[in-house]
């Protein structure tokens, strides 16, 4: 490449990462103030994601919506990546220890992908989001009762809940 060509190259890349930090920056504080992003390390041991499978197995999950009848409250929007490879199954009881952490019964709106990260040609990385809720009766609904799936039967199974 010759040597004209370098230095409108190189301040074409510099503008468009500015650009790119802008839009960010922009997005970061258009987003809810109340949403929450944890980002988990591989160091994570399975140990740890077994304690949490044991102590929330029946935490409720929601693909899209409770019955209306069901009412609750939302706390706010959680979502949990890992930085590198491996399975939505893997942080799938991160989240739902965050929700439980932050006072909510379930996570309704729940999806888990693989995505792409830094490298999108070469890395995909597992992401987990939802939106954490709190019934709002004093008795809490059985979660099978109205139409959830249990973090016990997702991990089980290794589907996602129907609806």
């Amino acid at each position: 490449m010759k040597r004209q060509h370098v230095v409108p190259a190189i301040a074409l890349a510099f503008v468009f990462n500015v650009a790119l930090a802008a839009d960010e920056t922009q997005e970061r504080q258009s987003s809810d103030n109340s949403s929450d992003e944890v980002e988990v390390t591989p160091s994570s041991d399975a140990a740890e994601a077994n304690r949490l499978i044991n102590d929330l197995g029946g935490f409720c999950f929601f693909a899209g919506y409770p019955p209306a009848e069901q009412k609750y409250t939302v706390i706010r929007k959680l979502k949990v990546g890992k930085g590198s490879y491996g399975s939505v199954r893997d942080i799938l009881p991160r989240l739902a220890d965050n929700a439980r952490m932050a006072g909510a019964d379930a996570i309704i709106r729940y999806t888990g992908s693989q995505r792409f990260g830094f490298f999108p040609w070469r890395v995909v990385r597992p992401v987990v989001r939802g939106i954490a809720v709190k019934w709002t009766d004093s008795n809490k609904p059985e979660c099978a009762a109205i139409g959830g799936t249990t973090l016990q039967t997702i991990i089980s199974t290794d589907t996602p809940p129907i609806r």
